[in-house]
């Protein structure tokens, strides 16, 4: 790529260059995996085609957290990096076949179907799973059939995905299908047959019963002219309790970075419901310098802040945020723990191995499938982090 002295243009077009530069060196070669994990962010913000290869060559990184970013960041970058996804598909490595296949459902472009449906009866259930999921998120109509076999695959957690998908892609026919997994052993197939059955009625949009993945969609930097985004902004500051609730989402959704002190300062307001929607709108736009005001939110005094606050931990993707969530397993709120349990499968750290184990035998359910889910993501993710490196003080 070169150090940006020779490009043509602007100023601005040679720093960004320069940038990209440094940030592919970080990502190779930094000894720290908090470091190497934002530089991997920072080019998913960048969206540079040129940085495909590198982010592609990040999903062996021997940090799970660190592949985990690559994958988003190529969610990010979009279209230039399908054919290096799909060509990754093909690797015999599950991990990273699991990356790629949530990268190319964010992207959702049906040239990534076939190679999909292929790996939804691969040997890994976590890539089954991933592919499953993949192909609800891009709505092809070609996926319906495979989908449908993959309803009766050996292992739950696809089969609750694929319920999923067929929810979202819409299927004719399928009642029967659907009616048949509303008896399954497992709790969550039961929920998500009855969820796409009501979804196939019309009656209500499908939505995830666990969190295999990240809540919400990495956030994209949609073009939204200025002076609605500082509307937004002045309203987060305003007396309307309502007008702010909405605003934050509205922020969150667009992924703002202007709006992330805003948001923080807001993370001690009086109201509950400010509370929670600058946590869950902090937690969309996955900006590190918002971490210390959301771990403080662990320590809410209402269960439902807390429990956006664990949800949006595993969004942000701090490893700094791994000892306080294995503290938030003892929370005396059910749901407050599960969050946790899935966010540090989303942190892939290593650390948290041990407390995954325990929460295995939490007395609630929904506890108890979250830790063996990200218990799970810790063994398949087949690198843990090598002794001493976990740790490690990360920030």
């Amino acid at each position: 790529m070169g150090d940006g002295a020779g490009v043509p243009g602007s100023d601005g077009q040679v720093r960004a260059v320069s940038e990209v530069d440094h940030l592919l060196s970080v990502l190779k070669s930094a000894q720290d995996a908090q470091v190497r994990k934002e530089a991997a962010w920072r080019l998913g913000e960048i969206g540079d085609p040129r940085t495909v290869d590198a982010l592609i060559a990040a999903l062996d990184d021997r940090s799970i957290a660190v592949r985990r970013e690559a994958s988003m960041a190529l969610g990010k970058i979009g279209k230039p990096a399908i054919d290096a996804l799909i060509g990754t598909l093909k690797d015999r490595q599950g991990y990273r076949q699991r990356n790629a296949a949530e990268s190319l459902g964010w992207i959702s472009d049906s040239r990534a179907v076939q190679a999909l449906i292929e790996v939804l009866t691969g040997e890994e259930w976590y890539v089954r799973r991933e592919a499953a999921c993949a192909l609800g998120r891009i709505q092809d109509p070609a996926a319906i059939e495979p989908v449908k076999r993959a309803v009766s695959d050996p292992d739950p957690r696809v089969r609750r995905e694929a319920i999923w998908a067929l929810g979202k892609i819409g299927c004719d026919g399928c009642q029967e299908l659907l009616a048949v997994a509303e008896t399954d052993a497992d709790e969550s197939v039961r929920h998500a047959a009855a969820g796409a059955l009501r979804k196939l009625a019309g009656a209500e949009p499908a939505r995830r019963i666990s969190l295999p993945v990240p809540v919400a969609k990495p956030a994209v930097r949609q073009e939204i002219p200025a002076a609605q985004v500082q509307h937004w902004i002045k309203q987060l500051a305003g007396d309307d309790v309502s007008a702010c609730v909405i605003a934050a989402a509205r922020l969150g959704e667009i992924g703002d970075l202007q709006a992330v002190e805003p948001l923080v300062a807001l993370t001690g307001d009086a109201d509950e419901r400010v509370r929670q929607a600058s946590v869950s709108a902090l937690g969309a736009i996955r900006d590190m310098r918002a971490t210390p005001a959301v771990l403080r939110m662990l320590k809410d005094e209402s269960p439902q802040v807390r429990c956006r606050a664990a949800a949006a931990l595993g969004e942000i993707g701090d490893l700094r945020a791994v000892q306080p969530l294995i503290q938030a397993l003892g929370d005396p709120g059910s749901e407050v723990r599960a969050h946790a349990a899935a966010s540090l499968g989303l942190l892939g750290d290593q650390r948290a191995a041990e407390a995954l184990r325990a929460g295995m035998s939490d007395s609630s359910q929904r506890v108890r499938e979250e830790a063996a889910w990200a218990a799970d993501a810790l063994i398949t993710g087949k690198s843990p982090l090598p002794a001493g490196e976990g740790g490690r003080k990360t920030g």
